[in-house]
């Protein structure tokens, strides 16, 4: 099929060119600073570290985006083994907060978990539910302006079905947004965002690995009045 073909070269040629954007922005960064630690240009000691720690930084961010780029292909050629087990949503939650206490307290953020101990537990991969919400809750607190709230609730949608949302007072989704959201290297427009940072992998990564735990992800939000991304999970035998 010629559409198919076209499709899929399409699909290869703008991989390539948002790989390429991905990576040139930070190397750049790199070799400026590494630049000007070689040739002197730092008028101390201290401007030197300083330069050398936002070099590391960017390194590190070339190094997420080669891993996310592996766990993606790796999910879609059938090679992650989840290793299920029963877990609570609650405990792989805070843990997440835990570790993203730093940013949270930058902000001045509230926040508020409804996920009481007597919910019904899920069978998956903690590691990999940690995953999810790390992206989730990340997003969550880079888009929300300072001093405001962030959410996350779980509540039973029916008999089978466990729904946790992580809500945010950010900026929002426009309609076409909502529907573009999920793609790989997709972003919202920068003009509206309180970040630039991120290379547009996180929530594609989230679609991923839930529908491998065989549940389902989606996105309640207007323009300028938040955002409420949602996981549906069937509920443990």
């Amino acid at each position: 099929d010629t559409s198919d073909q076209r499709r899929l070269e399409r699909m290869r040629r703008d991989f390539v060119t948002n790989i390429s954007h991905e990576l040139r922005t930070p190397l750049t960064s790199i070799r400026g600073f590494l630049e000007a630690v070689v040739d002197g240009v730092a008028r101390s000691e201290k401007e030197a570290d300083e330069y050398l720690r936002i070099a590391i930084d960017e390194t590190d961010r070339m190094r997420r985006l080669a891993q996310t780029l592996m766990d993606l292909s790796q999910i879609e050629q059938g090679q992650v083994l989840l290793q299920r087990e029963l877990v609570h949503p609650r405990r792989i939650v805070m843990t997440v907060l835990d570790k993203l206490s730093p940013q949270i307290k930058e902000k001045k953020l509230s926040i508020h978990v409804d996920l009481a101990p007597h919910m019904p537990k899920i069978t998956a991969d903690p590691d990999k539910m940690e995953q999810v919400f790390m992206n989730l809750i990340d997003n969550a607190v880079r888009f929300s302006p300072q001093g405001s709230q962030v959410r996350v609730v779980g509540k039973l949608t029916s008999d089978q079905v466990l729904r946790i949302e992580v809500q945010d007072e950010g900026p929002g989704l426009d309609e076409d947004e909502r529907e573009h959201i999920w793609e790989r290297f997709y972003k919202v427009d920068k003009s509206r965002r309180l970040t630039e940072s991120g290379a547009g992998l996180g929530l594609a990564i989230v679609k991923e690995l839930v529908e491998l735990h065989q549940g389902t992800v989606g996105v309640e939000s207007e323009l300028g009045e938040g955002a409420t991304f949602f996981v549906d999970f069937p509920l443990a035998n």
